[in-house]
């Protein structure tokens, strides 16, 4: 039917699955069958082990590698320094932390640039695993709401519902981020309201009449694009 000879092929953890999918129409699938090309014997998957309960969780990143905790998408752009997580030239590959978050849940953490670009970013309720793999120039489309301070070059702060540049988007324009200040960051969400205060006050809130709930908005990240930002003193406790 096709063949397509891959010089890079995709392989290792994040391109080991298959999916059945479809366009605008019903498609139907019946006997699948998975053999290995070595010819080897097919063992099935183990059942999935149950997902962690979600509740209470903190970080103060005291120590020299990045966990098992946390999954790196760009493990490049990711490291642990001086006692912080740092993330530069990420380009929207997030390093996601592997436990659930509670759906209503307050989470607080520290943050903070020495680039006068700004650029400080979270995406919550997430799913988990997703990173950017479009066009560099492309917008991004997330998997849960990001949060970004001082973004555009330092121009805007927003929180958006998966799509960046969407029009629901909640923004402003000032304070810009301050080079090498730290800021404390509080996040919250209850029902379908997401609140975000700075330094313990009201920065931006965003009404969601339907909030991103499930197993696919679940989890927490650190981001960012090309700033070299720091993260420290995560905690998570539901509400």
């Amino acid at each position: 039917m096709a063949e397509l000879d891959d010089p890079f092929p995709l392989s290792g953890p994040g391109n080991d699955r298959l999916g059945l999918s479809s366009g605008e129409w019903d498609v139907y699938y019946d006997d699948l069958r998975v053999t290995p090309a070595s010819g080897a014997s097919f063992t099935p998957l183990a059942a999935a082990a149950p997902e962690p309960a979600a509740g209470p969780y903190s970080d103060d990143f005291a120590r020299s590698q990045l966990g098992p905790d946390w999954l790196a998408t760009d493990p490049g752009a990711a490291k642990i320094e001086q006692g912080e997580l740092v993330v530069e030239r990420a380009h929207n590959h997030p390093v996601w932390l592997r436990k659930p978050l509670p759906d209503d849940a307050q989470i607080d953490l520290d943050v903070w640039t020495d680039s006068p670009e700004g650029d400080m970013k979270v995406e919550v309720w997430g799913d988990g695993q997703s990173f950017y793999r479009g066009d560099p120039n492309g917008a991004y489309t997330a998997t849960g709401y990001v949060l970004v301070m001082g973004g555009w070059r330092n121009s805007l702060s927003a929180i958006a519902r998966q799509q960046e540049h969407a029009a629901n988007r909640v923004t402003r324009a000032e304070p810009l981020v301050v080079p090498g200040q730290k800021y404390h960051w509080t996040i919250r969400r209850q029902g379908r309201v997401l609140t975000w205060l700075v330094d313990g006050k009201p920065f931006l809130t965003m009404d969601d009449p339907d909030p991103l709930r499930g197993p696919a908005n679940r989890y927490f990240a650190v981001s960012g694009w090309e700033s070299k930002v720091h993260f420290d003193n995560l905690k998570i406790k539901p509400l």
